[in-house]
């Protein structure tokens, strides 16, 4: 223990020396989360529309006046005829055109069916969809408003009240958060560590520190709890920022969240002591933390794109990355307020993650010994 203990001691001895090293790791992280919270959105409003009325009726009027009342839409260009949308759309100046033929009014009137033509720009595909999707809804609840069912049909009509669970207004930041949260630690704690020990080598202090009576576990534990500490306070920070900020609530109890993510910490350390191992280089270091962090954060953790909907041999690759498990965790505790019992199938592999990265850096420690 008292070798331990003088380990950790040396290691904030040294973070303290280099305050400039300290600030960044324990602000950037936070910038990142700000950051990236307020640029990754997949709410859509304000989106640019045309029209073309050639009804020019008071129902088509009133239809009209529904789009420009939701803040889905924004009306930014009259139609005189099909030819105008053509060139609008070209030129990008609108999403999605909304035309109403002639005899709209009439249609309606008589109990006819009456159409409204929405010609959009498909070239955004993920854009195209939910425009579409918002139009669709605006023209569909303006139909259940003034077209009366009669007695014949009245049975027939279905009423559909759907109940949305864990985020009733949809917004996309309850579900980008909580991952970038994951994201952002998974990045820190695995370069935090990687170059802290290649640092020592690039020194040649490590030799000095193998040659002494230290075993490799007390130098490797000595390593990691200063960066665990400090990935706590991290964590804390960026939930703070995700309460407070973005709104995201937090649902399920501290002590399953402190306790996953010590978890998933612990095995973010040992990945980048892992890495360490390979290379006695901090800028390889780095390269390699980049490249085993960031690019499977981002594709590969469900972070933003579905597992699910990733082929089939793809969902099977996520299940050698950590922050998949982590991610799904984390969105579970925030948003359901899930307990140990549903947690246990995502905390279990990251046991496997963390015995395999230390028994594997501890056996390429003794090594180096001998």
């Amino acid at each position: 223990m008292h070798r331990l203990v003088s380990i950790i001691i040396k290691e904030f001895r040294h973070l303290s020396r280099d305050r400039l090293a300290l600030s960044m790791i324990i602000l950037f992280p936070l910038m990142m989360l700000l950051i990236h919270g307020f640029a990754i959105t997949l709410d859509i409003d304000h989106i640019p529309y045309g029209i073309q009325d050639e009804d020019r009726t008071a129902a088509s009027r009133e239809l009209l006046d529904r789009f420009e009342a939701s803040t889905y839409f924004e009306p930014v260009f009259w139609a005189r005829n099909e030819r105008d949308f053509d060139v609008a759309l070209d030129r990008d100046q609108i999403r999605i055109g909304v035309k109403i033929p002639k005899g709209f009014a009439e249609a309606l009137q008589t109990g006819k069916h009456a159409d409204v033509q929405l010609l959009v720009d498909g070239a955004d595909n993920n854009t195209a969809t939910i425009a579409m999707g918002y139009a669709q809804g605006i023209v569909q609840r303006f139909y259940q408003d003034r077209v009366l069912l009669t007695a014949q049909n009245l049975h027939m009509a279905t009423e559909l009240r759907p109940q949305i669970w864990f985020n009733p207004t949809l917004r996309s930041t309850l579900f980008i958060i909580p991952g970038l949260l994951g994201l952002v630690l998974m990045m820190t704690t695995v370069a935090m560590t990687s170059l802290a020990i290649v640092r020592e080598k690039e020194h040649g202090t490590v030799e000095g520190i193998l040659a002494s009576p230290i075993r490799p576990i007390e130098m490797i534990s000595g390593k990691l709890i200063p960066y665990l500490l400090i990935a706590y306070v991290q964590f804390i920070c960026g939930v703070l920022a995700a309460r407070f900020v973005f709104g995201v609530p937090v649902v399920g109890g501290f002590g399953i969240l402190f306790v996953t993510t010590g978890l998933f910490l612990l095995v973010g350390l040992s990945l980048g002591l892992f890495i360490s191992t390979l290379t006695d280089s901090q800028q390889v270091a780095w390269q390699i933390s980049f490249i085993v962090t960031m690019l499977p954060s981002f594709l590969l953790s469900g972070f933003i794109f579905p597992i699910e909907s990733m082929p089939t041999f793809l969902q099977k690759i996520t299940g050698f990355f950590p922050i998949r498990y982590y991610v799904h965790l984390v969105k579970a505790i925030l948003l359901k307020g899930i307990g140990w019992r549903d947690a246990w199938p995502q905390m279990w592999p990251l046991f496997i993650f963390l015995a395999v990265f230390v028994g594997v850096s501890v056996r390429r420690f003794q090594k180096r010994i001998a």
